[in-house]
């Protein structure tokens, strides 16, 4: 039987596809393009791969190929489409270990923009989403935990602690002269 090329496959078929072909790091990276690709403004796509388990297949990818910096890029921006505007993926992300997956990516690859970018992008969807549900706490501590050594990173987490109740030691922590014109760079 052949199997159909990626492009055409629906995404929970690209999840098995990732599973089958779980050590072909092409395989899995591009798995990852295509799944961002169907996710973009396809709620139902989203709400599919999130029903099969997408979001432990994806965590578990970048665990698997965590010294691979394009599956690290790709897979943060499929977690990150994934969880956009959808809280049963951004919680179940959280519970895969995505979190951690996520953070040990931008650790890794502190140079990579292409990792920084849809590190931060996947950390803000969860930030956002506990910020939304009032779990300042919860938003705070999974800021605690992430990398913040590029300029991207500092960025972004200055743009998510403006949107949280002030804690003042974390803003001095992260501002680092963000430019995002909050007024709470480092002085």
């Amino acid at each position: 039987a052949r199997m159909r090329p990626m492009w055409t496959a629906t995404a929970p078929r690209l999840l098995d596809i990732m599973s089958m072909h779980r050590d072909d790091v092409e395989t899995v990276r591009r798995c990852c393009v295509r799944l961002v690709q169907l996710f973009i403004g396809v709620p139902s796509n989203q709400d599919a791969v999130g029903e099969v388990g997408g979001a432990a297949v994806l965590a578990a990818a970048l665990q698997a190929h965590s010294g691979v910096e394009a599956v690290q890029a790709h897979g943060c921006d499929a977690l990150a489409e994934l969880m956009t505007n959808h809280p049963a993926n951004q919680t179940a992300v959280a519970a895969a270990g995505g979190i951690e997956a996520v953070t040990g990516a931008m650790a890794r690859f502190l140079d990579d923009s292409d990792v920084q970018w849809s590190g931060c992008a996947a950390l803000s969807n969860l930030a956002d989403m506990m910020r939304l549900r009032g779990r300042h706490a919860e938003a705070r501590a999974l800021l605690r935990h992430a990398p913040v050594e590029s300029v991207v990173q500092r960025r972004f987490f200055c743009a998510c602690w403006c949107e949280l109740p002030t804690d003042d030691n974390i803003l001095w922590q992260i501002g680092h002269a963000c430019g995002c014109g909050c007024g709470n760079e480092r002085r």
